[in-house]
């Protein structure tokens, strides 16, 4: 089973894979964990390039199409060295992130309703079409408020001794229609979405954990 979680910077996502690789492992499953970009690996050298900056400062003047193909790039580079696990029947392979947050963080540049439907059907066409990644058995969206958002940011520069943020984390604005644009998403692929709120992270984890118990007793 392949289980994608995405959601707004701040939301949670590695967190919740973490708690939800843990408790499967506990019932004796077999697990794989991902988490894109895959800043480790070369094949994310166009990404890091892009969130340093060094194509810009202003995330919103790096035409979509072009910074989609970065992120793609990685997965299509790397795929090879995750896709047998993903694809293995026997294995619980869980995500921070994949096609889905290109579509978002991308997406939420273009400028009508009509041009992120577009968007979100290029990078689905690109990416799972002609890219032939694997597609999610379930995409899960945290969904969190604007506030929440930045108040992790800030807190996360705090843990990092004031390490600046990437592009993308060092805009507001920017950041308000990652959250738009990402309920957007969510509603157009179909992915379950949570909304966070106040909530525990093990009550978020509850939810997640029932949910790909339904998944999985379907496949």
């Amino acid at each position: 089973m392949f289980i994608v979680i995405e959601g707004s910077d701040g939301a949670g996502k590695a967190t919740q894979a973490a708690l939800l690789k843990k408790r499967l492992e506990q019932e004796g499953k077999s697990t794989f964990s991902l988490s894109f970009p895959m800043y480790d690996e070369p094949s994310s050298a166009l990404v890091r390039h892009y969130l340093n900056g060094d194509f810009g400062s202003d995330p919103m003047k790096i035409n979509p199409h072009t910074a989609a193909l970065f992120y793609a790039a990685d997965r299509a580079a790397s795929v090879e060295k995750w896709r047998p696990t993903v694809l293995n029947p026997n294995v619980y392979s869980i995500a921070d992130r994949y096609v889905g947050s290109n579509a978002v963080h991308q997406g939420a540049k273009m400028e009508t309703y009509c041009d992120k439907i577009d968007f979100f059907r290029f990078v689905s066409d690109l990416e799972f079409n002609k890219l032939e990644l694997p597609k999610p058995d379930i995409t899960i969206y945290l969904n969190t408020s604007v506030g929440n958002t930045i108040a992790r940011m800030r807190e996360r520069k705090a843990l990092k001794n004031g390490e600046e943020h990437d592009i993308h984390e060092s805009n507001l604005p920017i950041q308000k229609l990652f959250h738009n644009t990402g309920l957007m998403a969510a509603k157009f692929y179909g992915w379950t979405i949570i909304e966070c709120g106040d909530r525990s992270k093990e009550d978020i984890a509850e939810e997640i954990y029932q949910l790909v118990a339904n998944v999985a007793s379907k496949i």
